[in-house]
């Protein structure tokens, strides 16, 4: 019913209690507060995902980096 497709990166990971927040607009962790950035990536990527019908989930482990998995779906087109 839907494709799958990841995105992951090594970086500094992401708490879980921030799963959440990380979508929201103008969301930066305070450990992220030094790093170039608004907030927005994730807010607009999960904007234009839920537009389409699909949606975004995050795993992530502090220190090793995180994997995105949007999730879209798998309509015939005509």
């Amino acid at each position: 019913m839907y494709v799958e497709i990841k995105i992951q990166d090594t970086g500094r990971g992401i708490a879980p209690e921030h799963f959440n927040d990380i979508f929201k607009r103008f969301y930066r962790e305070k450990t992220a507060q030094e790093d170039d950035g608004l907030g927005l990536g994730l807010y607009i990527a999960r904007n234009i995902i839920t537009l389409q019908g699909g949606y975004i989930m995050v795993r992530s482990t502090v220190g090793e980096g995180s994997c995105f998995s949007v999730f879209l779906p798998n309509q015939k087109r005509m």
